[in-house]
């Protein structure tokens, strides 16, 4: 146990460690750059999930006050979780979670932030509530305030049927009919599946259940590309301060380059920071 109250070469859960340790540093990064002080910063999680990157957050980069919001109270283990992975012994003041009221925006809840995130949450978002959710966002940041946005990965990129831990050949969403893919992750074994991909839904389903919630997690994927993401983003009155794409080094197939953009079908994941 270290001086933080917390150690991490305890951990064994490639799901935890990804959230607690990779997606805050790499948030913590555009953070540092967008706000000089962080001695009173006030942070949003939008789409919190399980709690573990807003965890982090806080503990990791010793931010003063870290909130996550989701529509459901997933975060209901963190703290059984932590104790697993890391030792600790209670959640840290300072973090704060709630369920999101789809129906009652951020700010008549009388919430404003200096640095709103999101991490993989926008592709699970319906295309009819981008608008109305964006200019939540926007409303709930301060003057100053700016807005992280990522996506990873998108819908045409290789993986981009988030079936990838399940599914390995690149673009088999696109290639294959409904019925194909459905019969190869019903068909799936998943004493395969790499610990990066089993999060806190693995652990409670059946396998039969597991791979149900997989497809429904697909069938409900908005498809939006980077383009029509940046043109949410300014319709809800964001501009884009910094961005940052990764593309695959696959190259697609011809016949997907008859039907989709090479930048569409290249382009694995999005950064865009915005204010």
């Amino acid at each position: 146990m270290t001086s933080r109250g917390f150690t991490e070469h305890t951990i064994d859960d490639e799901w935890f460690r990804a959230h607690f340790i990779y997606a805050p540093d790499v948030i913590a990064h555009w953070l540092r750059q967008s706000i000089p002080s962080l001695q009173n910063a006030s942070i949003l999680d939008f789409g919190c999930g399980d709690g573990i990157m807003a965890l982090g957050m806080k503990l990791r980069h010793d931010l003063p006050y870290v909130c996550g919001v989701d529509l459901h109270e997933s975060n209901r283990y963190l703290a059984e979780t932590a104790t697993k992975q890391i030792g600790l012994k209670a959640l840290p003041p300072g973090l704060e979670f709630m369920v999101l009221d789809s129906a009652r925006p951020l700010t008549q809840a009388g919430r404003r932030f200096d640095f709103i995130y999101s991490w993989s949450v926008f592709e699970h978002i319906a295309v009819d509530l981008l608008p109305g959710i964006l200019h939540d966002l926007k409303q709930a940041l301060n003057d100053d305030g700016r807005f992280f946005l990522q996506i990873e990965p998108l819908y045409y990129s290789p993986f981009g049927s988030h079936l990838g831990g399940v599914i390995t050949e690149p673009w088999a969403h696109l290639l294959l009919s409904e019925t194909e893919l459905t019969a190869k992750v019903l068909g799936f074994d998943l004493a395969d599946l790499d610990g990066e991909f089993k999060n806190k839904t693995f652990d409670e389903c059946s396998s039969g259940d597991f791979k149900k919630y997989l497809l429904r997690e697909y069938r409900s994927l908005n498809k939006i590309t980077l383009l029509e993401l940046m043109e949410c983003c300014t319709a809800a009155g964001f501009e884009v301060v910094d961005s940052w794409k990764q593309e695959t080094h696959f190259n697609p197939p011809t016949e997907l380059l008859s039907r989709y953009s090479e930048g569409d079908l290249k382009t694995t994941e999005v950064r865009l920071l915005l204010k």
